[in-house]
């Protein structure tokens, strides 16, 4: 923990330090107390230091497949199951299957708690699976590099994560110096306006404008459009979306909306979503996963809601349930 201080102290503001800074140099005696005071008295310095402390359960190759950047990617479940450890016996997934192909997107639908969401952490490889493999253009995920792997996705989480700084270094944040020199801001203005990016009275300082802790300055909408700014400019072969309208009011999602069907153009995806209408007009194709039975598993697979509606009573009960309009003959 002592070696590690230095990262621990970038959680405060230099306001929030209540003791001189040079009680830090070298030779001075006071860093052990300091770094032993911070972690007594500060519950999330706890919990941080708690986390950098747990094993990786994740087992990284050696010789991992490194996938190139600008190729569109082939993605495929093969009988995945999950069970978390602390669900007793019940997998939350159960022998699914699916084939994403290339460029394709792929809405997954499903009421909370029928595993959308371990779907998209199984993908990221936060976890393996407990059953089955997940392949990457025919490579176990298990084998590829993960950082090679995570480069090329864009995530887009149901919370936006928005970090204390400026508008301009959320938007940057995950690429390199090197790539974020490319963008100049004239670049990111021009970036912005395509995605209807707007903060409205909030820009009070251009894309030096502070956005606060968690973006507490931004309104949900604002924060989930910087967010998805963030992704467009690592330039994603795949993307990710797990729920990313599912807290914001019906005008604010349609804004959101176009900015995720800008995104998604020339790039494969799996959009996980309650709220129907965010995916009907940007995906191929859509699956429905069964929450109510023994994990969840693929019941229902369409290219259309009205084909879906036809073959899925759990499809159409979300349907009416969000007076959505469909027409089956």
């Amino acid at each position: 923990f002592q070696n590690n201080f230095k990262l621990y102290l970038l959680v405060f503001q230099p306001s929030q330090l209540h003791f001189p800074l040079s009680w830090l140099l070298p030779g001075t005696g006071y860093g052990d107390r300091i770094a032993y005071l911070v972690c007594l008295l500060t519950p999330s310095i706890l919990s941080l230091k708690k986390a950098l402390e747990m094993p990786d359960s994740l087992v990284h190759l050696k010789n991992a497949v490194v996938l190139r950047v600008g190729k569109l990617f082939q993605v495929d479940f093969d009988k995945v199951g999950y069970t978390y450890s602390e669900n007793g016996l019940k997998p939350v997934l159960k022998e699914v299957s699916l084939n994403i192909a290339p460029g394709e997107k792929v809405g997954v639908i499903g009421i909370s708690g029928a595993g959308k969401s371990t779907m998209a952490s199984l993908l990221l490889r936060n976890f393996d699976p407990t059953n089955g493999l997940i392949k990457i253009n025919g490579f176990d995920l298990r084998e590829i590099d993960h950082k090679s792997w995570l480069s090329l996705v864009g995530y887009i989480p149901q919370s936006a994560e928005i970090f204390d700084g400026t508008i301009r270094e959320n938007l940057l944040y995950g690429l390199s110096e090197k790539e974020a020199e490319e963008f100049s801001d004239r670049k990111l203005w021009k970036m912005m306006r395509k995605l209807q990016i707007d903060f409205g009275d909030r820009l009070t300082d251009g894309l030096n404008t502070l956005v606060g802790r968690n973006g507490i300055k931004l309104s949900g909408g604002q924060a989930q459009r910087l967010m998805i700014g963030a992704a467009v400019l690592k330039n994603p072969s795949f993307m990710i979306i797990d729920e990313a309208t599912s807290s914001l009011d019906a005008t604010t999602e349609k804004w959101v909306q176009q900015g995720l069907e800008e995104v998604l153009k020339d790039r494969g995806a799996m959009i996980i979503t309650h709220r129907l209408n965010t995916i009907r007009r940007v995906c191929d194709r859509f699956i429905v996963l069964d929450g109510n039975g023994e994990g969840g598993k693929i019941i229902a697979e369409a290219r259309s809601f009205e084909e879906l509606a036809k073959i899925s009573p759990e499809f159409r009960s979300l349907a009416e349930d969000q007076g959505l309009s469909l027409i089956t003959v």
